[in-house]
């Protein structure tokens, strides 16, 4: 298990080719930026279950393979800081459900 720390921004092109020249931030970079396709699709029950459960599934695929992932809110946390997640490798582009069941405790 894996504790994920995510931030999202949304800027434009323009300023991200700026923020990416802040020394600053060049200095806490270990290796040059790359560039990568991802394809990711989330799954979820017609009635949206796992959402309200504070649960997501998902699939994403790469020129490395196919990972799958569940991601559960801590109980009484919210936000970036309250998530853990399990990763694993998967052959097809459909979940593999049986890699779920160490994750039901938690929710």
């Amino acid at each position: 298990m894996a504790q994920e720390i995510e931030l999202k921004l949304e800027t434009s092109p323009s300023v991200m080719r700026k923020v990416a020249e802040l020394p600053w931030l060049r200095k806490l970079a270990k290796d040059p930026p790359k560039r990568e396709k991802l394809v990711t699709v989330y799954f979820d029950t017609a009635k949206f279950k796992l959402h309200e459960r504070g649960l997501a599934l998902r699939v994403r695929h790469s020129a490395k393979g196919r990972v799958q992932t569940i991601k559960v809110l801590r109980k009484g946390t919210r936000g970036a800081f309250g998530r853990d997640e399990w990763e694993q490798q998967i052959a097809s582009d459909e979940p593999d459900l049986s890699l779920a069941k160490d994750t039901s405790s938690l929710w």
